[in-house]
């Protein structure tokens, strides 16, 4: 087993001054291997986030550069704090101050910020278009008024709903009922391809009446190089979904600040909410996941928590948007989730507890959820806690890994994943910090499965893969079937027979959610086989060949056989496998094969004195529907049976010769005839009884099963027999034929593994064959050219291999 040592320490900080604390790391196996997450769960409100000071130099000195990278990977915005109170600056009311109402085609000097210089100057901006929702408001002629409306249009009808139905609504400090959008090139000394950049922003300062404040509802969305590189070509669709972006910004500060007088929320939840407007608008964002995947930041370490102006801030974007991504795909409640989080009044750490108590576990805390998502972001199971639902894009990520040495500080929210060897016996070191959290966490892959040969007829797929592990068969794209491997490793699946030359990939995928290389099958004209260690087990497999699912079940004994093949026809009616069992307990592999079918109700063939009551009650027990077709003896049983199938015909068989039973028997199950029993030269008074008002009998078997004396007493009689066993089969088959080219071959030497096989032999219109164990008998050989392909009832200790290549020869020529 290998495993991965993830460390992560969160701490959720509220807003302004002080530094993070760390704690330290360490007692990690740097080997490679398995791997430990191991996360601090504190959630600290002494330690608060430092605003620090921006600088695009420093931004550009911290981020990963590589070559697959978009420039979009490198799209920051600002995050301008303005405090009202320190300021001594009420909300801005129109009321309070003359406003001049504008027109297209006016000026306005706005002011705006410059991360050269940090600083801020006065621009003038003219107004370009003016929509229902958005006033459009461009500096230096950088966009026509053509874009303009292009910009406008798209914020009124698409933007604009998405981001007030998904979140919350904006506030109207000027009374204009519109929101302003001032289009410029953002002054952030972005000079060439692969470097940071400012793609817009929103700044609280502007609802407010202070000085440099624009007094309205306005965002800043950059040009260059947001849409291009060339002013004269500028692509304005580009920028829409910043648009998104800015908007959340501003209806979340009014909701938390204006409308609930609280703080704004964290600035790293605030940017998943951003980007979960993005989501909504593009769909998945590939530079965001790109830039985690590359990022050498994440790999030491980095905080999601802490939003690190001064370092990589690329990788808190990163970060943010999965974690958003996450929270949305395990609350299970769409988007609706962000606006509820939105509108809880508590604090980030709080608000965001109550979403995951109310939606994911009522006892995990919000530490703990954090350590699922960076466990999620490495394990990526299909579905589950540990994964992102199989959602595009988001299911492929590849968590980058620490390769420093250990021990190791790390930041409040920061989280490495170590390479740990094998990790079997790790424990967590003593000097660790108290919230530091370690999981050992399974990143070896199952061997790849090994799987049995299987040919047109088959109804499973077998074979062996890692104890407990998912095993998955496709053809191509399609999957066929799912189950999952034994304690032994042995797995049986069924599947829709496939032609032959389809090419099946079968997988097993362990707890941990590791995936084994794909092992490869192809469907052959080579005879197939379905047996088992006993009777009971074969019957077993039999059933996984031809049903996934059953509501009904027959069940009948095992130790002798005139009531399961009499019952062949009913199991077909009610397309029903048929399972064994010991007359005084319910064997083992059979109720685990009730189980699997998920049956609802099981029909019992034969009296207590075959299967007793005490199977009836464990079936019961079991919250089945029992029902029970019996007999005092095997004739009247076949004939109560017969009371079920209202056919005018009857087949009748010597009730000691189970292999002339068997040979009629999927001829009459798909024809709904009933099986009776007789003895050989005296009829039963039920069987008697059965046939009576028919209009005619087919009996099978020769003189020495059922003599002249005895068929004289059936309705319209017709025989079908032969000097052996094997020559009655060979009547059977050439005067009672299956619509197919299919054929299952049993020994005619002994009954157990046929007694199932009858049922499935109809279901799949095939002929069943008798031969011996280590040759086929002549009468036998002379049917084979009929048939493309084989399988065998039984293993190779009741039917030979010699028996299995002469069928792989006949079925290749």
């Amino acid at each position: 087993m290998k495993l991965l040592k993830v460390f992560s320490s969160f701490l959720l900080m509220a807003a302004v001054v002080t530094p993070l604390s760390q704690h330290s790391v360490e007692g990690a196996d740097t080997g490679n291997g398995d791997t430990v997450i191991i996360n601090n769960e504190s959630f600290n409100p002494a330690v608060t986030q430092s605003t620090g000071a921006f600088s695009m130099k420093n931004v550009n000195e911290s981020l990963t550069k590589h070559e697959s990278l978009s420039q979009e990977a490198y799209k920051i915005d600002l995050q301008l704090n303005f405090d009202p109170e320190q300021a001594d600056a009420p909300l801005f009311n129109k009321q309070s101050k003359q406003s001049k109402v504008y027109s297209v085609g006016d000026q306005q000097d706005f002011w705006v910020y410059n991360a050269r210089t940090e600083g801020d100057y006065q621009l003038i901006a003219e107004l370009k278009h003016s929509g229902e929702q958005g006033d459009i408001w461009v500096h230096n002629n950088e966009i026509s008024a053509a874009k303009a409306k292009e910009i406008s249009d798209e914020f009124d009808q698409k933007i604009y709903p998405l981001v007030t139905e998904n979140f919350a609504g904006e506030s109207d400090v000027d009374r204009n009922g519109k929101v302003s959008i001032l289009i410029f090139d953002i002054q952030d000394g972005f000079t060439a391809f692969g470097g940071g950049y400012i793609g817009g922003y929103f700044y609280n300062r502007d609802l407010f009446a202070s000085p440099k404040s624009n007094n309205q509802e306005i965002f800043y969305i950059d040009t260059y190089p947001s849409m291009g590189f060339d002013k004269g070509s500028y692509d304005v669709s580009k920028a829409f979904s910043t648009i998104a972006h800015e908007f959340q910004h501003m209806v979340n500060y009014n909701q938390n600040v204006l409308v609930e007088k609280g703080p704004e929320m964290d600035i790293w939840l605030n940017e998943a909410l951003s980007m979960a407007a993005e989501h909504m608008y593009l769909g998945p964002l590939r530079s965001r996941v790109s830039y985690y995947e590359r990022s050498q930041s994440i790999a030491n370490g980095h905080s999601l928590l802490y939003w690190d102006r001064n370092g990589d801030v690329l990788s808190n974007y990163s970060l943010s948007y999965l974690f958003g991504q996450y929270m949305r795909i395990q609350a299970d409640q769409g988007n609706d989730i962000y606006k509820e989080l939105l509108e809880n009044e508590k604090s980030t750490k709080l608000a965001l507890e109550d979403v995951i108590q109310t939606h994911i576990d009522p006892k995990k805390t919000a530490g703990q959820f954090l350590t699922d998502f960076r466990q999620a972001l490495f394990m990526n199971e299909e579905d589950g806690l540990y994964g992102f639902n199989g959602e595009p894009m988001l299911s492929e990520i590849t968590s980058p890994l620490y390769q420093g040495t250990l021990p190791q500080k790390l930041r409040g929210g920061g989280a490495i994943n170590v390479p740990a060897g094998n990790a079997a016996g790790f424990e967590e070191p003593a000097s660790k910090g108290d919230s530091m959290q370690y999981r050992v966490i399974d990143v070896t892959p199952p061997v790849r499965p090994k799987i049995d040969s299987a040919n047109r007829m088959s109804g499973t797929i077998s074979g062996t893969a890692e104890a407990g592990s998912k095993v998955t068969i496709k053809a191509g794209s399609r999957v066929l079937g799912e189950g999952e491997a034994a304690v032994n490793g042995t797995f049986s699946i069924p599947v829709n027979p496939q032609k032959t030359g389809t090419v099946l990939s079968v997988t097993s995928m362990d707890k941990a959610g590791n995936k084994s290389p794909a092992a490869s099958l192809t469907i052959s004209s080579k005879t197939g086989r379905i047996g088992g260690v006993d009777r009971y087990e074969t019957a077993v497999n039999i059933s996984q060949d031809g049903w996934r699912e059953s509501d009904t079940v027959v069940l009948a004994t095992g130790s002798d056989f005139p009531d399961a093949l009499a019952g062949g026809p009913l199991a077909y009616q009610r397309n029903a496998p048929i399972l064994l069992t010991r007359s005084t307990s319910l064997h083992s592999k059979t109720e685990k094969e009730i189980d699997r079918l998920k049956a609802k109700n099981v029909l019992i063939l034969g009296g207590t004195g075959v299967v007793s009551a005490d199977v009836e009650a464990r079936l019961k027990q079991k919250g089945l529907s029992v029902e029970r077709i019996g007999g005092k003896n095997r004739y009247e049983t076949a004939a109560n049976i017969a009371k079920k199938l209202p056919s005018q015909k009857a087949v009748v068989a010597g009730g000691s010769a189970f292999p002339d039973a068997l040979s009629v028997s999927p001829y009459a199950s798909r024809n709904g005839i009933p099986i009776l029993l007789t003895k050989k030269n005296r009829v039963p008074d039920e069987t008697a009884a059965a046939l009576s008002g028919k209009d005619e009998a087919i009996i099978v078997g020769s003189t020495g099963v059922v003599s002249e004396l005895a068929m004289e007493q059936f309705p319209n009689p017709v025989r079908y027999g032969g000097k052996s066993r094997y020559d009655t089969a060979f009547e059977i088959n050439q005067h009672l034929k299956m619509g197919t080219t299919n054929a299952y071959a049993v020994t005619g030497q002994d009954f157990p593994d046929a007694l199932a096989g009858s049922a499935l032999a109809a279901k799949k219109d095939a002929d069943i064959l008798l031969v011996k164990k280590r040759l086929i008998p002549e009468a036998t050989e002379s049917l084979l050219s009929r048939y493309q392909a084989f399988t065998i009832f039984g293993s190779a200790g009741v039917v030979g291999e010699e028996v299995k290549l002469e069928l792989d020869r006949r079925a290749d020529s």
